[in-house]
């Protein structure tokens, strides 16, 4: 858990190298908010690109080379802190968490998959990040 100002924004992403042989990865990057008793507000993920104060940069893994494997692959959803925080439209509604998770449909643990990554970052600042 970590708190962040009211203006703060953060880029969460995974990223990962496709193996040379075997089956590709398919991982997406999911974030969920939630309200003060952990009741299901609203999502970002690669169904659903944009939602108050996320935007999903889209389903990465389609760009991976299906014949030579050819990588890396990257997907990020921004987080600005201030909107997400608004009140839902038409409701009271407001947002206290917010959960990064990535899933993967294909079946591969992270630790199987080269060059990995989840992170969570600012993306004002310089980094030598994924």
């Amino acid at each position: 858990v970590h708190s962040l100002g009211r203006g703060d924004v953060l880029l969460a992403g995974v990223s990962w190298v496709p193996p040379k042989t075997g089956s590709l990865p398919i991982m997406d990057l999911s974030v969920m908010m939630y309200d003060d008793e952990w009741g299901y507000v609203d999502s970002c993920d690669w169904q659903k690109l944009a939602v108050r104060g996320c935007t999903h940069s889209g389903d990465w893994c389609g760009k991976i080379d299906q014949a030579t494997h050819k990588g890396p692959v990257r997907e990020t959803v921004k987080i600005d802190m201030a909107e997400v925080r608004k009140a839902v439209e038409g409701s009271k509604t407001l947002v206290r968490y917010v959960v990064v998770a990535t899933f993967s449909y294909s079946g591969q643990d992270m630790s199987e998959v080269p060059q990995a990554f989840v992170y969570l970052a600012d993306p004002n600042q310089r980094g030598g990040g994924p």
